[in-house]
């Protein structure tokens, strides 16, 4: 009998770790990729299954999606603004990414007019949700994603790292951090 609750309190215990364990990861990359924008006129957003409603996330994603899928979605966006005042609108993207169709993620530093800042590249598998669009015009299957930021190497190590994890969590065993040489 002893035995027995002690297991039920070490599954329940084991349960409540996990969980909580995904929504530090969500919490971290929504605070860490919303916080370091490429560039001054950016203004970028994340959302998971804990901050968006699962109609608007049906609507950016252009389908209807199930319990799992909606669980798994990370969503991640950008809106470019004429000026840093961010005032004037110009356009905007989003990806919607099924986590556990993550191939590969890595990271590399690029620059654009003068100014260096860190690329989080993530790489899907065939056949798992993986859009990217506008509110008009979607593209449905893109295999590569590209996340932007102006932040230090270490956090977009970190920013890499907690995506993989959490993919790893989604059920994508098998991905991989792509700037391991020895994968």
């Amino acid at each position: 009998m002893k035995k027995i609750l002690f297991l039920s309190i070490f599954l329940i215990f084991s349960i409540v770790s996990f969980a909580q364990s995904q929504q530090d990861y969500k919490d971290y990359l929504i605070e860490n990729i919303e916080g370091n924008p490429a560039l001054d006129n950016y203004k970028l957003y994340v959302f998971f299954n804990i901050n968006i409603l699962k109609e608007d996330a049906e609507y950016m994603a252009g389908r209807n999606l199930s319990s799992d899928q909606f669980s798994n979605l990370f969503i991640y966006g950008y809106e470019i603004y004429r000026t840093n005042k961010k005032s004037q609108l110009m356009g905007q993207a989003f990806k919607c990414i099924d986590m556990s169709g993550i191939k590969k993620v890595s990271t590399y530093q690029d620059n654009f007019q003068g100014k260096k800042f860190y690329v989080v590249k993530i790489y899907m598998n065939n056949g798992y949700l993986s859009t990217s669009g506008s509110p008009d015009v979607r593209i449905e299957n893109k295999y590569e994603h590209e996340i932007k930021l102006n932040c230090k190497q270490v956090t977009a190590e970190n920013i890499k790292k907690s995506i993989l994890k959490l993919a790893k969590m989604n059920g994508a065993s098998d991905a991989y951090d792509g700037n391991d040489l020895f994968n």
